[in-house]
């Protein structure tokens, strides 16, 4: 069996009960971008032979999405001497 088949699809990760934090802190539109982001890398990864893990489980695409996320919204402003 592909191990691709087991990816669980976005809405089933919205649905997750693990989803409910990222969906308080983050508008629904980019959380669902960054689970299909993170579904998508899964699917490359395990193509390429290298994903780490049971691709069936919820935990890590939200662990991944929320990575993502984080890193999206953390201020890109740097102090500058002009």
């Amino acid at each position: 069996m592909d191990p691709r088949a087991s990816i669980p699809g976005v809405d089933r990760l919205l649905a997750a009960a693990e989803a409910g934090g990222l969906l308080e802190r983050f508008p629904r539109s980019r959380v669902t971008e960054a689970l299909r982001r993170a579904v998508d890398a899964a699917r490359d990864a395990i193509q390429a032979g290298g994903w780490p893990g049971d691709p069936g489980n919820p935990r890590l695409y939200l662990e991944a999405a929320a990575a993502w996320l984080e890193a999206d919204a953390a201020p890109s402003l740097r102090p500058v001497v002009n």
